[in-house]
């Protein structure tokens, strides 16, 4: 059995699962769910019931299986980190039995690879190098089914048959949330002009499509000398923007889990997409990035 933490929103969510979904298809194990995260300290709940997901929530009975996390040993952080995470993953291999495996640091972990055995999962796990071998089951059961209602069908339409181009602009907490000021980059419109116009560039006729939780900003700050539209019908349905958002034939991405999703999801060969090459603020400078970002992926 894998049991995999659920935390934060939805592309948080979506990394987790999707990590927890890869590594129970690699021990033919099935997935349980740990939501009781949610309600969390921000009021996020959680966010993917209404994907195809594989997986059942935990039982109380089923978490009881689980040692709790041991102490760590002496040392400096780093080592105190990675020994642990080694230590963890030698016993579980040598007894066979039931352990947590906390994400040791953001970047990609190679002990993942090696867990056995019923595993819970601690962590958010955002690197594809986390699920890469499940992709296609992944992409399949978090991408939102259809049917859509009537006005996203038609703009799903005006995507399809457009050179479209989304573009997804974070701001809300990043901006205003004192507690966050500092841990991640803000994008300046100029950023986002200079994104804009290298993933579209070749296309005879791009149109931008802007997902944003702040879309009055958008209206007063972005202008890409092509038709815009700002698509702001869906609020309190984020996996529908998600859904318009993959659709797109090209991707201009935030420093943010939600967007990542949007255009990883896009699995149509030779997907353009463009991502910030600074995702922290100064708060989270050192933190190694380079597994965040697919291979085929380009930075600016």
């Amino acid at each position: 059995m894998i049991v995999v933490r659920l935390m934060g929103g939805v592309g948080n969510q979506m990394f987790q699962y999707a990590a927890g979904r890869a590594l129970a298809l690699r021990l033919e194990a099935p997935l349980r769910l740990d939501l009781s995260s949610f309600p969390d300290e921000r009021g996020r709940e959680f966010a993917l019931g209404s994907l195809p997901l594989c997986a059942e929530v935990v039982t109380s009975a089923e978490l009881e299986c689980f040692p709790p996390v041991a102490a760590a040993p002496s040392g400096g952080r780093a080592a105190r980190m990675l020994r642990r995470i080694a230590c963890r993953v030698r016993g579980a291999r040598r007894s066979g039995g039931p352990l947590r495996f906390r994400e040791p640091h953001f970047h990609y972990a190679s002990a993942f690879e090696r867990l056995t055995g019923d595993v819970y999962l601690d962590g958010y796990w955002q690197s594809e190098r986390y699920f890469a071998a499940a992709s296609s089951t992944v992409a399949k059961e978090l991408t939102l089914a259809e049917p859509q209602d009537a006005r996203n069908a038609e703009l799903a339409a005006r995507i399809l048959s457009s050179d479209s181009v989304s573009v997804h602009v974070r701001r809300g907490d990043y901006v205003h949330d004192p507690t966050l000021a500092g841990l991640y980059a803000e994008l300046s419109p100029d950023w986002y002009r200079r994104a804009a116009l290298m993933a579209a560039s070749g296309l005879a006729a791009p149109e931008f499509f802007v997902f944003s939780d702040d879309p009055d900003w958008v209206r007063g700050h972005l202008d890409f000398g092509h038709p815009l539209t700002v698509v702001d019908h869906n609020a309190g349905a984020p996996l529908a923007d998600m859904r318009l958002m993959s659709l797109c034939g090209r991707h201009v991405i935030a420093n943010s889990s939600f967007s990542w999703w949007g255009a990883w999801l896009d699995r149509r060969p030779g997907a353009v997409v463009l991502a910030p090459a600074k995702w922290f603020g100064p708060r989270r400078a050192r933190r190694r990035i380079d597994d965040l970002y697919p291979a085929t992926w380009r930075r600016t």
